[in-house]
């Protein structure tokens, strides 16, 4: 049942409360990606020990390379995230192993893997890079809350153990709770693991173990409105994260108030000024929460259960425009302009604004804007400015602008770890946007990211622009997704090309074929084999399953369709674009892993090794040689 929220407040988000805001002015979509590949203006310093390598002809300071890695996990703990934070927990002791006993190479061009090292040694070729002894590990989740809406509440409980939370509200705070009790994980007693070896050929397998404790610790009962971008960017990158969004009574405007002084904290402990750093993105759907100060600072509403101003409670459509051109001035909320052209009907009915699609194609479904430019991600990856909350809404701005008026403290050399401090006048450090790197495991086919374009081949360490053309389509930016592969589209129904409703679930080898979604959900951009059937009846799967006996989609064993024997992928476009916009810096791997078990020693398609190999490929040239 629908609640009304602020029944006295006839006027929010209706004319009234919005008359402010220029519905045309944000035209800013969820797919905007920056020309500039997001490494823009000077500034930043020298300083700091290590070894220096020419940077080439980028126009960038030179890397200065201290063997320091400080590796970041955000892990999506949405329900059906389970299966894939299993592969990703087995997975990542692939990476942390290869960091500490890298491999061994070959004098061929290119070099080939002869081995790995034992202790630091090799048998027989060269180390790649000399092993790590100075590693920060940290997780952080895809859940913010409901972002002033009603949804995702904090104190939540886990419906499967009424012990423990849902975890909807991580706040972007490193976790530490490990395994399936979500014990405190002890050697993570500063919000991260460390590696930092007393002697040559110290023994890794208590760290990889504890690694594996906090990616178990993780779980799927997180908040539904995943916040994967943001969480890392309020953990890394936002100078003043916020320590809370309030609405104060009376008003329908969301605020931004305090300082959150334990990321301060955490982040001034994790990141130090002269590290690589690698962002390492576990999920399998697109970004879907929202810009609290958006739309007039009511962008809450869109995590609401019941639309403010709606007698039905449910969205305000778009107007006639943004059907076809969502990116016209004349492309506006229905609740702006009631008389506008398809305005007749101004909010959507029951069947056509489920919460759980509210974030798919939103500027041309509700004719705004509710989220965060994509450019706001790639920059706060690599430019050392940035702005803090009145650089990203200076007063009486009509919409998110991101004036860099601040040091990104990604870029800075010393953390500032009170909320009193200045947090904005940083000193500039002697990190280089070359060595922070973006690894996204997520919603794309193997297919499209392979060198052969086969659903096994090769993994391609950099993407083209016709590689690009097939994940976003002609104009994304306009909703053109001409030369987009199906299986790319977010779709409420069957897309073209693909097999139909009626085929066998095996019937596309991708995404097994289409289903009827009744406007509830969206179609899968790749499927996988569980290695485990899921019993979807049973109460440790309550939430987290997709195969209720009414449901028809692809997942499930027929015909009892009650038993879950596949996983599954969204598109995980926004995250996509982050990566485009990152350009050499990014690495792509889909989250429907080849092989999801290694019934193979050393099988290079087992879980999410393609990624990790092109990863640590990347990393080579910023650690020590």
């Amino acid at each position: 049942m629908r609640k009304s929220y602020l029944p006295a407040l006839s006027l929010v988000l209706s004319l009234t409360a919005l008359a402010s805001f220029a519905p045309g002015c944000s035209s800013k979509t969820v797919y905007e990606v920056p020309n500039d590949g997001g490494v823009a203006d000077g500034g930043g310093g020298g300083g700091g020990g290590g070894k220096v390598i020419d940077s080439g002809d980028t126009g960038e300071q030179p890397l200065v390379v201290t063997g320091k890695l400080d590796l970041l996990f955000m892990i999506d703990n949405s329900s059906s995230m389970g299966d894939k934070q299993e592969v990703l927990r087995r997975s990542a002791v692939s990476l942390v192993t290869r960091l500490v006993n890298p491999f061994c190479l070959d004098d061929a061009t290119p070099p080939a893997v002869v081995g790995q090292s034992v202790n630091g040694q090799c048998m027989a070729g060269t180390l790649e890079f000399k092993p790590l002894t100075d590693i920060h590990i940290g997780v952080v989740t895809s859940s913010l809350g409901g972002r002033g809406g009603d949804q995702c509440a904090a104190d939540a409980k886990n419906p499967t153990n009424p012990t423990l939370l849902a975890h909807n509200d991580d706040q972007a705070h490193l976790v530490t709770r490990g395994g399936a009790d979500e014990h405190p994980v002890l050697s993570a007693s500063q919000g991260f693991l460390t590696w930092a070896p007393t002697a040559v050929g110290q023994d890794p397998t208590p760290l990889l173990r504890d690694v594996q404790d906090i990616i178990s610790g993780v779980h799927e009962y997180g908040c539904g409105f995943e916040a994967q971008l943001e969480s890392v960017y309020r953990f890394l990158v936002q100078p003043d994260p916020y320590a809370a969004i309030e609405r104060p009574t009376g008003t329908a405007k969301a605020q931004l108030t305090g300082v959150d002084e334990t990321v301060l904290k955490q982040r001034a402990a994790f990141l130090r000024p002269d590290s690589t750093v690698a962002v390492v993105m576990l999920t399998d759907e697109n970004e879907s929460t929202v810009d609290p100060l958006a739309v007039n600072s009511q962008a809450w509403a869109f995590e609401n259960s019941s639309f403010p101003g709606s007698s039905s409670g449910t969205a305000a459509r778009g107007s006639a425009t943004c059907d076809t051109n969502p990116t016209s001035l004349d492309c506006t909320s229905c609740a702006f302009a009631k008389d506008a052209p398809g305005c007749t009907t101004p909010y959507y009915d029951d069947q056509d604004d489920n919460l759980n699609i509210r974030f798919f194609h939103p500027r041309k479904r509700f004719g705004v804007e509710v989220q965060f430019p994509i450019s706001r991600y790639v920059r706060g990856f690599g430019n050392r400015s940035v702005p803090n909350r009145d650089g990203e809404h200076p007063a009486d701005s009509e919409g998110y602008v991101g004036n860099g008026n601040c040091v990104n403290p990604l870029f800075a050399k010393n953390l500032p770890t009170s909320a009193t401090a200045d947090l904005c006048h940083l000193t500039p450090g002697p990190r280089s946007p070359q060595q922070v790197f973006f690894a996204l495991i997520g919603g794309v086919p193997h297919n499209l990211l392979s060198t052969d374009g086969s659903a096994a081949g090769p993994l391609k360490s950099t993407l083209s622009a016709a590689d690009w053309e097939k994940i976003f389509g002609r104009d994304p930016i306009a909703y053109d997704f001409t030369g987009a592969d199906p299986h790319m589209l977010e779709s409420l129904t069957p897309r073209a090309g693909l097999p139909a409703p009626t085929s066998s679930d095996t019937a596309d080898p991708i995404s097994g074929r289409e289903w009827d979604t009744a406007k509830k959900d969206l179609q899968y951009a790749c499927t996988f084999d569980l290695p485990t059937p899921k019993d979807c009846t049973q109460p440790a799967s309550k939430n987290a399953c997709d195969c209720d006996g009414v449901k028809g989609t692809p997942l499930c064993e027929s015909p009892v369709n009650t038993t879950q024997v596949r996983g599954k992928a969204y598109p995980s476009i926004r995250q996509l674009a982050v990566a485009k916009g990152l350009g050499p810096q990014a690495v792509v791997a889909s989250v429907c892993a080849l092989h999801i078990l290694e019934t193979t020693p050393g099988d290079p398609l087992f879980g999410y090794r393609p990624l990790i190999n092109n990863l640590v490929t990347k990393l080579r040239p910023t650690l020590e040689k």
